[in-house]
């Protein structure tokens, strides 16, 4: 079954903008990669400088060869230096209901 993780981070004042085209720019790799089913952004209506991205994964591990896959590119870096700190990171799975 597949698992959600989701990313928030924050941008540092006046670079949300940039963020977001980064992400545009970048995701549709992140939407080729294997395991990858979804990868939706959004922003916070009351913190335009809070990010959200809702991933959908086959598994977690997945995931995370996706994000060492990215490190080594050098593509976190980027995004760090746009980042008001570290993000954080959660891993979900559906329970039903």
């Amino acid at each position: 079954m597949s698992i959600i993780a989701i990313l928030e981070t924050k941008a540092k004042s006046g670079e949300a903008a940039a963020m977001l085209e980064m992400l545009a720019r970048d995701l549709p790799g992140t939407r080729s990669r294997p395991g990858c089913e979804s990868v939706t952004v959004h922003q916070d209506q009351d913190d335009p400088n809070t990010i959200v991205l809702i991933e959908q994964w086959e598994t977690k591990q997945h995931q995370l060869d996706y994000l060492a896959w990215r490190q080594g590119r050098g593509d976190v870096d980027r995004f760090r230096l746009l980042a008001d700190g570290p993000g954080t990171v959660g891993y979900l799975n559906f329970v039903g209901a």
